[in-house]
């Protein structure tokens, strides 16, 4: 069947490197290979990754005056308000969605595209999808995977809440059914939703055969790490991260067995006080941090890591159903984590990786000391742990998630 991916969201360009960006992609992929034909009509396209057998429309709107005059009236705004940046960019938004399932509609017709069905993922302040579904009379599944208006107001600032609320509830209740990442999430989407519309958890998925079939042999040689026990992690480098945490444990184990090294692949804001840690701790000779890769590479660090640890911090409502957890595991990998929200369904303890209590820097470095001096026990962890991501492959993800779209009368 014809199915229109819709990413609304100018924060996730489709080709670009963030997690965010990865799930758009394999989910794409996976609907392809499941004999779909898929078109992803998205705010940003991006560029740095390659996606293949998939149409990329990027559709940029341009907010009108009269749209734009609308909305301030309705909110009982001057133009002057928009003087403040972040009410700007909401106002904007707000603006944006009037009229757009139409404009949508209109520019399918002009691709020559009939939709059966749209896979949507959720964007603060956007609602078009549920109305475009309407007028096209398809079912919508919408992919949640985040309470974004939280996450905005504590990250990164927000005027309208109560608007954003309204727009989150509308984008909701215009679903034939919801996919939440987590139980978080899935509690969240609940609590707003009722049982008006089904909310379904289906945990991120991994490309087995990239993350399987990896070789990590050029990189060890490169690095110099052939004789060396690598402790690994994977990430955008942000505070609840925990990579300081990280760094602070390998220094602690590095006292006692200098043929570890560090591996922190990626990048972020954290990576200035990680980097001026590493220095302060006179560790740097036993530290690689490379920076940032193209999602394709990672399965090589991944092979690289003998051990990835995942040392995410206690946060409000922990909701991640972390990639990186299962490519590691994937890649065969044990990992350290704590056992915080989704990722204590994803680690069975002492079995597919080790867990630890959360916001405990004492528990992080015993994980991780035992893993290192019991080399049988950790490659039994990454074994368990690869033949248990066996179910979590994303076209088999993909499937699942279709069957939800069933009882409103579109087949997988």
């Amino acid at each position: 069947m014809n199915i229109l991916y819709y990413n609304p969201d100018r924060g996730v360009p489709v080709l670009g490197d963030k997690g965010a960006s990865v799930h758009v992609r394999a989910m794409a992929e996976a609907l392809r290979d499941l004999g779909h034909r898929v078109v992803i009509v998205c705010a940003t396209k991006g560029a740095g990754n390659r996606l293949e057998g998939v149409e990329i429309v990027e559709c940029s709107r341009v907010t009108d005056d009269v749209a734009e005059a609308e909305t301030l009236s309705s909110l009982g705004l001057s133009r002057d308000s928009l003087a403040d940046i972040v009410l700007a960019r909401e106002v904007a938004k707000i603006s944006g969605e009037i009229g757009r399932a139409a404009w949508l509609e209109s520019q399918l017709a002009s691709l020559g595209f009939a939709p059966d069905l749209i896979y949507e993922r959720h964007a603060l302040f956007h609602w078009a999808g549920g109305e475009l579904a309407g007028r096209l009379g398809v079912a919508r599944l919408l992919e949640v995977n985040a309470p974004l208006v939280d996450e905005q107001a504590r990250y990164r600032g927000l005027r309208l809440r109560a608007q954003a609320e309204a727009a989150e509830r509308r984008n909701y209740e215009g679903a034939s059914a919801i996919i939440a990442v987590s139980d978080a999430v899935a509690a969240h989407v609940q609590a707003i939703v009722g049982t008006a519309v089904p909310v379904k958890t289906v945990q991120n998925g991994v490309n087995l055969a990239l993350f399987q079939q990896a070789d990590c042999h050029e990189l060890r040689t490169r690095l110099g790490l052939e004789d060396k026990t690598v402790i690994g992690f994977v990430g955008s480098f942000k505070a609840w991260h925990g990579v300081m945490e990280l760094v602070d444990a390998f220094a602690s184990l590095l006292r006692d067995d200098p043929c570890l090294h560090l591996v922190a692949l990626g990048d972020g804001p954290e990576a200035g006080r990680v980097q001026s840690r590493i220095d302060e701790l006179a560790i740097g000779h036993a530290c690689t941090l490379p920076g940032r890769a193209q999602h394709n590479e990672v399965a090589d660090w991944l092979a690289l890591m003998d051990i990835v640890a995942a040392p995410y911090l206690t946060q409000p409502d922990f909701y991640f159903s972390p990639l990186k957890i299962i490519e590691a595991q994937a890649a065969g990998r044990a990992v350290v984590a704590p056992r915080l929200g989704q990722i204590g369904a994803m680690i069975d303890d002492n079995v597919t990786g080790s867990l630890y209590a959360p916001d405990d820097p004492s528990g992080l470095t015993s994980s991780l000391a035992r893993l290192v001096k019991q080399p049988l026990l950790r490659h039994q962890l990454g074994r368990a742990a690869r033949d248990g991501a066996a179910g979590q492959d994303w076209k088999h993800i993909a499937g699942r998630i279709l069957s939800y779209a069933a009882p409103r009368g579109v087949a997988p």
